[in-house]
């Protein structure tokens, strides 16, 4: 039998299978475009939702008519409809965080884009890019640490915690995950941020080390920052002013971890602000951080470093 010409229309019982089959790994959901993609004009899609063959769901949306009408078809639908992934809440019941009610789909969708279907509750972050999409049970998700960032703006920080450690203890990732994703994520004014550094915070502050700059190491690596080069000589021409703790030369940062003894040894205290201010007057952004602020303020301090190493052109 000759095989069928790639450009030949597909017949009306081919169609229906390729309908069917695109349907059913979509929650017995298509949309004008695949319908399009198979050579169904508008005219012949529009007749078919008259006849009832596909019902129309969302802005550019058809379920089959026979098929299940779930939860994971109405999150679905939104996603096509929107040009969006689940998040929030949404993405939070199909991780399966508990407590997660399936409610109204949520969804976010670039910036700029126009909600074309108000079904559903429609977020546009400013940080849609960072998004990486993954799918659980064929809907595209946020992943499970971006839940996290997403919902520490929208539940109280009992719940917030609670779904931190859900996420160390079913092992979708650890806290160094969820501290890198904080630092990728965080900015000045958004929603949820100061929840999210606290709950990290109380991790990272009960952890000890046996030196303070390696502490600051671990912390560094642990954010996912660039690796810095340890005890770098910074110079002036033929003198050197200091050796830095933590250093980036390329982008000239340098982060110091001031111990205690810092604070209480006032000459020692002198001698290395004045070194600091030397390094500072020939470019160097140095960055001073006390043992207090690895205990409590681990978050912040990365945010602080992160955004010092961006503003001198760092990227990672």
């Amino acid at each position: 039998m000759p095989a069928q010409n790639q450009n030949q229309p597909l017949s009306a019982r081919d169609l229906l299978g390729a309908v069917a089959l695109i349907s059913s790994r979509q929650h017995g959901l298509i949309s004008r475009r695949q319908l399009r993609d198979l050579g169904l004009s508008d005219s012949r899609i529009d007749s078919w939702a008259r006849s009832g063959k596909i019902l129309r769901v969302a802005s550019g949306v058809f379920h089959m008519t026979g098929s299940p009408y779930t939860w994971h078809t109405r999150v679905l639908a939104a996603c096509l409809a929107n040009g969006g992934v689940a998040s929030h809440r949404s993405a939070a019941a199909l991780w399966g965080f508990r407590d997660m009610n399936r409610g109204r789909p949520e969804v976010s969708v670039p910036r700029n884009a126009r909600a074309r279907d108000a079904s559903g509750r429609i977020h546009h972050p400013k940080d849609f890019e960072l998004i990486r999409p993954t799918w659980i049970d064929d809907v595209p998700t946020t992943d499970a640490a971006r839940v996290l960032i997403d919902m520490a703006a929208v539940v109280d920080a009992k719940a917030l915690e609670s779904m931190a450690y859900q996420f160390v203890n079913r092992r979708l990732g650890d806290w160094k995950d969820l501290l890198r994703e904080h630092v990728r994520h965080a900015r000045r004014g958004k929603p949820g941020t100061a929840a999210m550094r606290a709950v990290i915070d109380a991790h990272y502050g009960g952890a000890t080390e046996s030196a303070l700059e390696d502490r600051l190491l671990h912390i560094v690596r642990d954010a996912g920052l660039p690796e810095p080069v340890k005890q770098f000589r910074i110079m002036d021409g033929p003198i050197e002013l200091m050796r830095g703790d933590l250093a980036w030369p390329p982008h000239q940062v340098d982060a110091e971890a001031d111990s205690e003894e810092f604070h209480l040894n006032p000459t020692s205290h002198t001698e290395d602000k004045i070194k600091r201010a030397n390094a500072r007057r020939i470019g160097w952004a140095v960055q001073e951080y006390t043992h207090e602020m690895m205990k409590h303020r681990v978050v912040w301090l990365c945010e602080d470093l992160s955004a010092v190493l961006r503003s001198r052109g760092a990227r990672w």
